[in-house]
């Protein structure tokens, strides 16, 4: 009688039992490495799925870590902005102590502002929208100016936190005197009898000058504008375009006409300063005074 399968396993643990500890170790590491063989690839496997799963470790951020850094982002844009504000400070006294700020008994007021958005008007134009309003002290009437003391347009609406600016190239701002600064010249109080100036004319685009054809001289593509115009004071003196093109008027000999293009264009994302209008320093304390006897 054969034995079974059953005595057949039996006979060899009984066996495997009698044998030395030291003649089972090997066989029975052997044994093992030859069962698992089938199951390495499954468990490479799985470890890779898990790796792909799983986020790495270093990757992982911690709520306290998450805190600290949006503390020290808002720490550092706190920093940045009172920078800002030091600078506006000193540029402000500079201009005062340099006799820039429109006479004695005069200062110069300004609002740091972006231009968030534009947006097509009544009239046919397209305004801008600054981040900048009344909550902040803006008026109507400020000049938009640029870091570098470009001239871009001026404050048409002024809403409580957001406000309009009329682009310098609107049709709708209308003529005014501008002056050409010619090749070596930065100052608009230059000496001569003949002096490039005359009333700029808005297309949309850029702007047309008509002015005397003998002052045309030395005049050339790529000269700087200035505005010279006694309505806009707190705008005397700022750059706002370039010479084009020079030709003569075919209507009148004694007159050029000018073509101007912007020296830059307003557009979303830019920074300027809405500098106010000029106010005597009695107005101010009177307007102060009156806002603390309304509180």
């Amino acid at each position: 009688m054969r034995p079974g399968p059953f005595g057949v396993a039996l006979g060899v643990v009984l066996v495997v039992s009698l044998l030395p500890a030291g003649w089972i170790g090997p066989w029975s590491r052997r044994t093992s490495e030859l069962v698992g063989l089938p199951l390495v690839p499954l468990g490479d496997g799985w470890m890779a799925v898990r790796h792909w799963l799983v986020r790495p470790d270093e990757q992982i951020v911690s709520t306290e870590d998450a805190a600290f850094l949006e503390n020290e982002i808002r720490n550092l844009r706190l920093q940045l902005n009172q920078s800002r504000l030091e600078i506006r400070d000193l540029r402000a006294k500079l201009k005062l102590e340099s006799g820039d700020d429109g006479g004695p008994g005069r200062r110069s007021r300004f609002v740091e502002a972006r231009v968030v958005g534009s947006e097509p008007h009544g009239s046919g134009e397209r305004l801008y929208r600054v981040n900048a309003g009344a909550a902040r002290g803006l008026e109507l009437g400020a000049q938009a100016v640029t870091r570098t003391d470009l001239l871009l347009g001026g404050v048409v609406e002024v809403g409580r936190t957001v406000s309009l600016v009329r682009p310098l190239t609107s049709v709708q701002t209308g003529k005014f005197e501008a002056r050409i600064l010619r090749d070596g010249e930065s100052d608009v109080h230059a000496d001569g009898p003949v002096l490039p100036r005359g009333m700029a004319t808005p297309d949309g685009h850029g702007w047309t000058m008509i002015v005397e054809a003998a002052s045309t001289r030395g005049v050339r593509p790529g000269n700087e504008v200035v505005m010279v115009d006694s309505m806009r004071r707190d705008a005397f003196g700022l750059r706002f375009g370039r010479v084009v093109t020079v030709r003569d008027d075919p209507d009148n000999a004694q007159w050029a006409v000018v073509e101007v293009e912007p020296l830059l264009s307003m557009d979303e994302g830019y920074e300027v300063e809405l500098w106010m209008p000029d106010r005597l320093e009695s107005d101010a304390s009177a307007a102060a005074d009156g806002n603390g006897g309304g509180a």
